[in-house]
């Protein structure tokens, strides 16, 4: 076992144990578990040992006392990789779930553990990588983002989410912003918001969208100059809504003008990765700028909470505290490619 016996990881051990027992029999039993928990709950990978073999696994769960609905809603992924799956789109395939919460006192999802690893933005991995095959896994990405949004949601997806309109998606990310209560960095970024709204595209493109779509969250089994990619992981924000907010925000993630140079983002040719995708997809040139511009007001707002709730100590994450010098940047990146001055600089610390 490569958990420690404390807390949360000891109890969803015992979960796993009764689990495993229940599901397979009593000579089933639990190894190798692994905490690799993200910022939506409790994820192990594991192995489950049954007289028939040996499975690696994937479990998420929900953290408790919270309220099952969005990112911690995690039976409403199965459906989705479900419809994932048939359309031929790499992730996890489902292989239990269920609302039960006689195990973990919470519901579970367990998926099916991929190979490959991802490539974490602004890691020395990355930083290190040549041009060529950063380029070449940022491509296959694109081809996967495309994929994505072809997936036919109206049929296979009809009743697991309304579509979300911009309008909307600015007014939720707007009061995002307002909850790190930063008065500055409200002021700056309202201002975006405000310039987003008078530029909404009459008629964006409607369908399935990832919501994180980045290279931290796809499994690349060779991430050389011929890249494949294993799976893409992490659809908790996943939702129904303008398919070009994914691209944009992909482009954000890797924009060194979005970003401080302490993040080390960039060094990957973007107008190839969009010249990538058009091959399955045409985009419109100024709606793309548009949602590129909404990924960094969307990534300013999510910065600002969860740098507030790092330091009020509701939730420590270091990784935060570095990304302070970034949100002005982000703000900044999206006034420009809405065409628009900067926005008002920032005043305080």
């Amino acid at each position: 076992m490569d958990t420690a016996d404390a807390g949360p990881a000891s109890r969803h051990r015992e979960g796993l144990e009764k689990w495993a027992a229940d599901t397979f029999g009593g000579r089933a039993h639990i190894e190798d578990v692994v905490d690799i928990s993200g910022n939506s709950g409790h994820t192990y990978r594991f192995v489950v040992s049954t007289p028939e073999g040996d499975e690696d696994l994937v479990i998420r769960l929900p953290p408790s006392g919270v309220r099952l609905t969005g990112a911690y809603d995690v039976i409403r992924q199965v459906p989705l990789l479900r419809a994932l799956e048939n359309a031929g789109v790499p992730c996890a395939r489902v292989r239990f779930h269920s609302a039960d919460t006689d195990h973990f006192g919470v519901p579970y999802l367990i998926v099916t553990r991929l190979p490959g690893t991802p490539l974490e933005m602004g890691s020395e991995r990355v930083t290190t990588m040549d041009s060529a095959s950063l380029l070449a896994c940022h491509q296959v990405a694109a081809d996967a983002l495309a994929r994505i949004h072809q997936v036919d949601w109206t049929s296979s997806l009809a009743d697991w989410a309304q579509p979300s309109t911009v309008p909307d998606e600015i007014a939720f990310w707007r009061r995002v912003l307002d909850s790190g209560r930063d008065k500055d960095w409200s002021a700056r970024g309202g201002e975006v918001a405000v310039a987003l709204l008078d530029e909404v595209p009459a008629a964006p493109s409607i369908g399935l969208c990832h919501g994180d779509f980045q290279t931290n969250n796809i499994l690349f089994a060779n991430a050389g100059t011929d890249p494949v990619i294993a799976g893409v992981i992490d659809w908790e924000v996943a939702s129904i809504g303008p398919v070009l907010a994914d691209l944009g925000w992909f482009l954000m993630m890797n924009d060194p003008h979005s970003w401080d140079p302490s993040e080390r983002r960039g060094g990957v040719d973007l107008d190839a990765v969009v010249a990538r995708y058009r091959e399955t997809i045409d985009v419109d040139d100024a709606d793309l700028d548009y949602f590129r511009a909404f990924a960094g007001f969307r990534m300013g707002a999510i910065a600002a909470r969860n740098i507030m709730l790092h330091r009020t100590g509701r939730r420590i994450d270091e990784a935060w505290e570095r990304a302070v010098p970034s949100v002005d940047r982000l703000f900044d990146r999206a006034a420009q490619m809405l065409r628009r001055d900067t926005v008002p600089a920032r005043t305080g610390d």
